[in-house]
């Protein structure tokens, strides 16, 4: 303020001074002075002397201090403000809507600064300018966007990025680098003003931590494969890849256009190879834009083959493959080994163990996670997104030698085999299909020995998890091992164990061949004890065939072996098989009989316990057909709960038909129709195919008691179809005779004859009771026993 009274007061004198310097030059060459001031004239020198010298002092103090500098020309006034709009366009943007609203509620929660992390491809950029751009008119005062480059090995300097951001708001401040004075600057800066700032690809805390505005009218969003943990005030919301249905409109919306609803399934496909991860779908949609005679189809055939895939999600200068390796690249090397041994995983989630024994670094798989490579789906879990595996299996190729992968495959067999004995159910069933994934690749890398090994390591513990598809797998690719290895006696093990657990999985056909073929090379073995077990599976076989005339023998020849051995055990599974024939036959008081037997010795062996429950369903059927359904329902719930710890669903669901069966027969409808639903419910959630057909069948007779012949006829067509589809063609064709009777009670003759035929072909020389009971009233046969 000192400073501009100076200057006004030098500028009053030179102005006055310069007033009277002209009257003095008038004066003193000869001019003369207005009336009123002729006498002022004598004084105009001195006066001239005087202001010069006040002039002078003025001027000399103002110098002492220091001067403003003179704007350059062309700047804005000082009250005018710079409001950059720097955000990029969202390009059609679709999809996210929860994410978007979830990080919208942050927001409105009060947090200041938010993270966007994820893993790379996952969107996180797109989804930060998206909510930019709908965040933008609540900050008047601009939007700025930088880069930061945290995915690659060349991040940005903070304070670079300070001094630019300063500039392009017009409040620079020319030459400096101190990272402290220009953060302190640029929160100044920012104080009054609500400006959104949008900090892209931020590497860690110290890198972002400088750029945070002090102002609570300002808003930072934050992208960054690292949640930032310790950058406080923050808010983290980690991103995942989109649903199928954002999926799906990403991949029209970028490319496939009308394509897409045109091929839903097709479209389906497409994403789930993308794993739907966006930038994957994003590509395959650019791909299909770029080549319209493609159909959707065409594309989906070309992602199938997993060894181009990554080649095909590459467009101009981006690609899934790049987008990953800046991540890989930035590891040190301890860490991208660690990563490559990874991708010798024929799995997809890994548990902690697995990943120890691969990497041979129990800390590995944690760093992995850090630097967002790998997924943690719970404590000790993880998995790879589909595509990093590939990508992981790339650079395991091209930069280790090729016994690394073995050396790794081997050291993960290892792992499970020492595992699986010790195992819980619970683990098993969450780890079956990665075992089976495991004995698998050892086949396929020639590894013959290693597969063997872990297949025969998977039996036992595998063995009452019937309910697990992938054991099947297992024990052919077990037969596959034992043949590559020459071994004859394994291969007669593995013929037996693969003819049991086909059948147990409804392909009676296959089965049959199977355990037959065993049965005779096991014959010329002299070894009795594997012959019975197989002449008992045989049994088992031909039983659910409906060929009870040749499943008898075997089971006896098999039941004599076992007592003669003092197996009680076996001989009190073959019992409770032999139970489960006479029951179908209608023979209840003979199977009453043979199930005490059982239920006796399994009393006193050495037996799983839900062994030991298994023969009170059957026994509780045979009570049904007898009448005494009360009874029958405490043994039903105690092998109800015998099915629980650990869950056998399978089991579960059988135990159900049979609750529903009673609840239907004495009149409590609404019960049958639950335990039958549950009990459907229970098949599929393990997608046990025979189990699902015997439902089917189950309501088909529960809507024909009530008289409901359409609905009845559904379902029982529902059940042959599931029948034939396993090959038990003896139970298909019987249910085409029940509905044969349902479509004859709606008047369909023509259909009900088709399905007769159909039916007979399909029975054969089966002696199915039913079978027999249902062509006797098809004829009209006024004896004929009513259905039930």
């Amino acid at each position: 303020m000192r400073r501009d009274r100076t200057a006004l007061y030098a500028a009053v004198a030179s102005t006055c001074l310069s007033v009277l310097l002209a009257i003095a030059v008038n004066v003193g060459t000869g001019g003369a002075l207005p009336g009123p001031l002729a006498a002022l004239a004598p004084l105009a020198w001195p006066l001239v002397g005087v202001l010069t010298l006040v002039t002078v002092w003025l001027a000399a103090r103002g110098t002492t201090a220091p001067v403003a500098a003179a704007a350059p020309a062309g700047d804005p006034p000082p009250d005018a403000r710079l409001r950059p709009a720097e955000l990029p366009l969202t390009d059609g943007y679709t999809g996210r809507a929860a994410d978007l609203n979830r990080v919208r509620a942050l927001i409105d929660a009060g947090r200041r600064a938010v993270v966007v992390s994820g893993p790379p491809g996952v969107g996180k950029t797109a989804l930060a300018i998206r909510l930019a751009h709908d965040l933008a008119p609540g900050y008047p005062d601009g939007q700025l966007v930088a880069t930061l480059g945290g995915g690659s090995r060349t991040a940005a300097d903070p304070a670079a990025v300070l001094a630019e951001l300063l500039d392009r708001l017009g409040a620079g401040v020319p030459g400096a680098t101190d990272p402290d004075r220009l953060a302190a600057h640029w929160r100044s800066t920012l104080a009054d003003r609500r400006v959104l700032v949008l900090l892209d690809d931020a590497r860690d805390v110290p890198q972002v931590r400088p750029l945070l505005p002090g102002s609570a009218g300002c808003l930072t969003l934050i992208t960054s494969r690292s949640p930032l943990a310790g950058l406080a005030g923050s808010a983290t919301y980690e991103l995942g890849v989109l649903t199928t249905a954002d999926a799906i409109a990403l991949l029209r919306e970028t490319g496939g256009g009308d394509r897409v609803d045109a091929e839903p399934e097709a479209a389906a496909e497409v994403v789930a190879a993308c794993g739907a991860l966006p930038l994957a779908v994003a590509i395959a949609g650019a791909r299909l834009r770029r080549r319209p005679a493609w159909r959707v189809a065409d594309l989906a055939a070309g992602l199938r083959d997993e060894r181009s895939r990554l080649d095909l999600l590459y467009a101009e200068e981006s690609g899934v493959r790049a987008s990953f390796a800046t991540a890989y690249e930035d590891l040190p090397e301890g860490d991208r080994r660690a990563f490559r041994a990874l991708g010798a995983y024929p799995g997809r989630d890994l548990p902690a163990g697995a990943a120890t024994a691969l990497t041979g670094d129990p800390g590995a798989v944690e760093r992995l996670v850090d630097a967002r490579l790998v997924d943690m789906r719970q404590a000790g879990h993880y998995r790879l997104h589909d595509l990093m595996r590939l990508y992981a299996r790339e650079r395991l190729a091209a930069e280790d030698p090729v016994a690394a992968e073995a050396d790794a495959l081997r050291r993960l067999i290892d792992w499970y085999v020492a595992t699986l004995p010790v195992a819980g159910a619970d683990w098993i069933d969450t780890e079956v299909d990665n075992v089976a994934l495991a004995v698998r690749a050892a086949l396929d890398h020639g590894a013959a020995a290693e597969a063997h090994r872990l297949a025969v390591a998977a039996d036992v513990p595998l063995l009452h998890r019937a309910e697990q598809y992938a054991f099947l797998g297992i024990c052919r690719d077990r037969l596959a091992a034992a043949e590559a290895l020459a071994d004859a006696r394994a291969v007669d093990e593995a013929l037996t164990r693969l003819g049991e657990t086909t059948n147990a999985f409804g392909r009676v056909t296959e089965a049959i061949t199977l355990l037959q073929e065993a049965a005779r090379r096991w014959a010329g073995r002299d070894d009795p004890d594997w012959l019975a077990h197989t002449r008992k599976g045989l049994g088992v076989a031909l039983r659910d065939a409906g060929r009870y005339a040749e499943a008898m023998p075997e089971l006896q020849a098999a039941l004599a072996h076992f007592r003669a051995a003092g197996d009680r055990r076996r001989a009190a599974q073959t019992l409770t098989d032999i139970g489960v024939v006479l029951v179908i036959r209608g023979e209840p008081e003979r199977a009453i009989e043979a199930l005490d037997e059982a239920r006796d010795l399994a009393g006193h062996a050495d037996m799983h316990p839900q062994e030991r429950v298994w023969p009170l369903v059957p026994y509780a059927s045979a009570l049904h057909q007898l009448g005494r359904y009360a009874e029958a329902r405490p043994l039903l719930e105690q092998a109800r709960d015998g099915f629980r710890d650990p869950v056998n669903r399978v089991g579960d669901g059988l135990v159900l038909l049979e609750l529903g069966d009673a609840a239907d027969v004495t009149g409590d409808e609404a019960g049958a129709t639950d335990h039958l639903a549950v009990a459907r419910a229970s098949f599929a959630a393990v997608d046990h195919r025979p189990g699902l057909a015997l439902a089917a069948q189950a309501l088909g007779h529960h809507h024909a008691r009530r008289g409901r012949p359409a609905d009845a006829a559904t379902a029982f067509g529902t059940a042959a179809a599931g029948y034939e589809e396993l090959g038990n063609r003896s139970t298909a064709g019987l249910n085409l005779l029940w509905r044969a009777e349902q479509l004859r009670a709606l008047g369909a003759r023509a259909e009900a004859d088709a399905d007769r035929t159909r039916a007979e072909e399909l029975l054969g020389d089966g002696d199915l009771p039913q079978a027999e009971t249902v062509r006797a009233r098809l004829r009209g046969d006024p004896d004929a026993q009513t259905q039930v």
